[in-house]
């Protein structure tokens, strides 16, 4: 992610500065956006890009993209072409760590490392490094087309559980489908739930436990026998 760089960086070339840009357009349907109100935003300065068709513009003005990002190869580079505390009144509101946790959770779900990807029977796949019309087999053997927009594709069709095979040109990969709930998979200790729904506070302090005492007891009695037996031994003698 590249928040107001200097100048040029990557595939983003910087052609000047604006100030006071008006935030006019917002790509609602991205997840990247999901839940991000930007109502209050209010930009001192931004950068000018030049436009772009292969990226894809996350916040924009009449002048310019103000947020965007473009895919190459597996990697996405994201562009911010304002200072969130310095250049506007970003770091003022929730929005900002909400935009930032999308692109945690999109980087996750774009990047596996040395494995096929996984997902619930019924969730969509999302496919990169594709191009042109994408061939997926799936565990049935039935052979599924759909063609990949900008570099990726989201298929839907994960009816099946099983392996997926996916060829695009002369590349091959492959993505499973499982059952795997990744509720019933969390192994970590749950808190209990009340039947409003809330959580169990754990209450602090020691717990009182029943502890076997008969021990002692022979003990005491052991004292007392030997003491009768000491008393009496020295009247005897």
């Amino acid at each position: 992610m590249f928040v107001r760089p200097p100048g040029s960086v990557s595939r983003f070339k910087v052609t000047a500065e604006i100030e006071n840009p008006l935030v006019l357009r917002r790509r609602f349907e991205d997840p990247l956006m999901a839940f991000v109100e930007l109502s209050d935003l209010r930009i001192g300065k931004a950068l000018m890009l030049e436009r772009d068709p292969e990226a894809t513009e996350l916040l924009g003005s009449t002048e310019t993209p103000l947020i965007t990002y473009r895919d190459l190869g597996p990697a996405r580079h994201y562009f911010v072409g304002f200072s969130p505390t310095l250049e506007s009144n970003w770091w003022q509101h929730p929005s900002l760590l909400i935009f930032l946790q999308n692109v945690l959770d999109q980087t996750r779900q774009r990047h596996f490392i040395g494995a096929p990807q996984i997902v619930p029977a019924g969730q969509s796949a999302r496919l990169y490094e594709v191009e042109g019309q994408v061939r997926i087999q799936t565990p049935s053997g039935e052979m599924l087309e759909q063609p990949a927009d900008r570099g990726a594709l989201e298929f839907a069709a994960t009816d099946k559980v099983g392996f997926y095979t996916v060829s695009t040109g002369e590349k091959r990969s492959a993505f499973a489908v499982n059952l795997l709930s990744t509720t019933e998979s969390a192994i970590v200790p749950q808190s209990l739930q009340n039947a409003d729904g809330g959580n169990i506070q754990e209450a602090a302090g020691v717990a009182m436990v029943n502890k076997e005492i008969w021990p002692w007891l022979a003990v005491a009695a052991l004292v007392v026998l030997l003491v009768e037996w000491f008393v009496y031994h020295r009247r005897v003698a």
